[in-house]
């Protein structure tokens, strides 16, 4: 019988990894959720959400992930967070839009906490990051549903370029701790 390992105390690979933006990064996917999306309904043009989101540079960063192993993908549907969830991966990140703080907007739909929680197996024991503004008693239910995870939510509004920007770095930093370090002067 093998011991389970809390997720805490695992050592997690890029590969291990999975980021759900739920945000569109795409012109053409930004002007189809720009209909029905609260968030993306605020910006009249892709030229001024692009620029706030710096979507086309977040996009090359995340592909470079990507090809080096990172799973996921960007407007991300609540079927893709289905998927995934099934599969407990070791740290699934959601960057994403909250709604009146009770939903989260993914690509197809809104879907309410409870929603996205009961579609976690509860044996799920991984790390679930939930960077969408302040959805209420998410931890706290995700917690009641899957004892063996951990989870991390926001619980005050941060602007979608930084969490876009933190989750690169992140995940360039389980890809290469020494990496990020040049990060900086990308950015410049």
């Amino acid at each position: 019988m093998t011991e389970s390992i809390s997720p805490a105390r695992r050592s997690i690979r890029l590969q291990d990894c999975v980021l759900l933006c739920c945000l569109p990064l795409h012109e053409e996917a930004f002007w189809r959720a720009k209909a029905r999306s609260e968030f993306c309904s605020s910006f009249t043009t892709w030229k001024e959400y692009e620029r706030l989101l710096y979507a086309d540079k977040r996009m090359r960063q995340l592909k470079v992930l990507s090809d080096n192993g990172l799973r996921g993908t960007d407007w991300a549907s609540f079927a893709n967070f289905k998927r995934v969830a099934l599969e407990n991966s070791p740290l699934v990140c959601i960057a994403g839009h909250c709604v009146d703080n009770i939903a989260i907007e993914f690509s197809d739909r809104v879907v309410g906490i409870e929603e996205i929680v009961k579609a976690l197996p509860s044996h799920f024991d991984g790390v679930l990051d939930v960077s969408a503004c302040g959805p209420e008693g998410f931890s706290e239910f995700c917690k009641t549903h899957c004892p063996n995870s951990i989870v991390k939510s926001l619980e005050v509004v941060i602007r979608s370029d930084f969490v876009l920007l933190y989750y690169v770095i992140l995940f360039e930093e389980i890809l290469d701790p020494i990496y990020v370090y040049d990060l900086a002067e990308r950015e410049a």
